[in-house]
Formats: structure tokens, C-alpha cells, sequence
């Protein structure tokens, strides 16, 4: 059991992703992401996604 579960016993992962032009730029399309399905160990996985002079979305990843 990793080392954080003995204090939380739920744990969200937020990813965050600022859509700023630049180097290292990642455009993620949301309808994409209503497809999309991951393993993980996490209660949740969160995305938000934030466009410059945005206010920006969540978007909950879906398990596998």
C-alpha cells in the first residue's frame, strides 16, 4: 500500500493543461476525451483544460 493511503483513503489526480502557445503545447479535444478510458488506482482523474482569457472545463477521465 503506497504511503499516502494511510492518510487519505480517497485520492484524486488533477492534470492540469493550459492551452498557451508555446513549446510543449498540448491541445486536448473533449470529444476525444468522452472516448477515452484509463487504468488507474485513483479515486478520480481530472483534466482541466484551459484555453488563454479562458475561465476553463473539467473534464472527468473515464476507468477502465
Amino acid at each position: 500500500m503506497p504511503e499516502f493511503r494511510r492518510s487519505a483513503s480517497d485520492v484524486w489526480l488533477l492534470i492540469i493543461n493550459d492551452q498557451f502557445l508555446g513549446p510543449g503545447e498540448v491541445q486536448v479535444r473533449s470529444e476525444d476525451l468522452a472516448e477515452w478510458e484509463f487504468s488507474f488506482d485513483f479515486g478520480k482523474v481530472l483534466l482541466f483544460s484551459r484555453e488563454p482569457d479562458s475561465n476553463g472545463e473539467v473534464f472527468e477521465l473515464r476507468r477502465r
